[in-house]
């Protein structure tokens, strides 16, 4: 960020503390305590009051007709939804939003198990690549502790061992 002082470490946590993530839940957060938004989104309703509506009959009619348009389509969404009261749209609005916590956590689950299994397959990667140095390595040592202590015929019987 620009004037930033001290380093942040926001972006190493995951797509869901990235800025615009945070932001969108604080705007929703808001959205739920006071019922309204911060962004103005455009409405779709036609405000007739001004003087360009009142001064031309032919604008005001389009308006008029656009705005019961608009009311249609909410109506129809509301009934269709079963929502009579705006207690009940309230109550939807805090049920998909418990939802969507919900898929969120479950996402972020998934997401910390994608992670881990990522570091276990890093580590068996780097297990097979050093393997066949450990075995050579094993091998020398055994054959110079058998030369030193033990008999050739188990020297032999160590190294087919070895070989399998």
């Amino acid at each position: 960020m620009q004037g930033q002082q001290r380093f942040s470490r926001g972006r190493t946590l995951g797509w869901y503390y990235d800025e615009p993530q945070l932001r969108k839940r604080i705007e929703q957060y808001q959205f739920l305590k006071t019922g309204k938004k911060r962004k103005n989104i455009q409405n779709p309703i036609i405000d007739t009051s001004t003087d360009v509506f009142q001064t031309s009959k032919g604008l005001l009619h389009w308006a008029n007709i656009k705005n019961m348009q608009e009311v249609s389509k909410l109506i129809n969404f509301l009934s269709e939804n079963n929502m009579r009261s705006e207690s009940d749209i309230e109550n939807r609005a805090a049920e998909k939003y418990n939802d969507r916590m919900v898929i969120v956590s479950k996402l972020n689950r998934t997401q910390n198990q994608i992670n881990d299994i990522a570091d276990v397959i890093k580590l068996i990667r780097t297990y097979e690549k050093y393997k066949p140095y450990h075995k050579n390595l094993m091998t020398a040592k055994i054959k110079n502790n058998t030369k030193k202590k033990t008999s050739p015929h188990l020297q032999s019987t160590m190294m087919q061992l070895l070989n399998y």
